[in-house]
């Protein structure tokens, strides 16, 4: 049985594998079975954002229409999937939420998070790049996006982003950008 929170492995009331009770949480990190040897380690997942910059210098930013931070604004990103590195993450995420292709990814920074999604807690990595659009022009956003602005970060209300690691990343791009 598998309960909400999935960083600290006292989310199992019993083994996943041989459905023992006597399973017991060694670290906030590993669940450990001593009747079959079913081991769990709960390592954070991987996610990527993208700073995409236009040729004024602005940031492409989406507004949130999904929770977690619904309304909220945001730079392109998601969560890896298996067998994709971080870069062809970056790129696909970037195609599917404004259908727009990325021509340089430069790696920006990664910060941990935290993504609350239906009762659920991940702990993630999140990889940011810095990323060139192939072509400015008309944009489409998925139904994850309710609409696409470019903005100069220095002049976003930091309130107005959904993550703390989009709040970490776009600090530091403003940083080194000087």
């Amino acid at each position: 049985y598998f309960m909400s929170n999935l960083y600290t492995t006292s989310v199992f009331r019993y083994c996943p594998q041989c459905g023992s009770q006597n399973g017991r949480t060694e670290t906030e990190k590993l669940f450990a079975c001593p009747d079959c040897g079913f081991l769990f380690f709960a390592n954070p997942a991987s996610a990527v954002g993208g700073i995409l910059t236009n040729s004024k210098g602005k940031v492409l930013f989406v507004r949130r229409v999904k929770d977690p931070a619904k309304g909220k604004l945001n730079t392109p990103g998601g969560f890896v999937d298996p067998y994709e590195s971080a870069e062809e993450a970056i790129a696909r995420e970037v195609r599917e939420e404004v259908n727009m292709e990325i021509r340089a990814i430069q790696y920006l920074a990664s910060f941990p998070n935290i993504y609350t999604y239906r009762g659920v807690t991940y702990h993630t990595t999140d990889v940011f790049f810095v990323c060139e659009i192939a072509e400015e022009g008309a944009f489409t956003p998925n139904d994850e996006v309710a609409h696409i602005v470019f903005l100069d970060p220095a002049e976003v209300d930091s309130e107005e982003i959904a993550f703390d690691s989009t709040k970490r990343a776009l600090a530091e791009y403003l940083r080194l950008r000087g």
